[in-house]
């Protein structure tokens, strides 16, 4: 059974991916990231992952636009619930 997030090299490479790096103008290597999609049974293809020479890393889907991944900055304005709550002396998890 596949690992979630193994890199296969084996899988093609959408031609619409960026050749070069935007800011080194060095080649990009894209390299598909997989999951393993319990409903259908198949490994496929979640994103497409390369890291550029000066350091940059890139991330695209099939189509070739950005991917983002969700950041800490979202999660920030919960935190003041959890805070309170910890202060109440409620356990994280339990209702109060």
């Amino acid at each position: 059974m596949p690992i979630f997030g193994r890199s296969r090299k084996t899988l093609p490479i959408p031609a619409i991916l960026p050749k070069t790096c935007p800011k080194c103008g060095r080649p990009l290597k894209w390299q598909p990231v997989t999951i393993f999609d319990t409903v259908i049974g198949l490994e496929k293809v979640d994103y497409y992952v390369a890291e550029s020479e000066c350091g940059e890393v890139f991330y695209r889907d099939g189509r070739g636009q950005v991917v983002e991944f969700a950041q800490a900055e979202n999660i920030l304005n919960h935190l003041g619930d959890v805070f309170v709550d910890a202060q109440l002396g409620a356990t994280p998890g339990k209702p109060v």
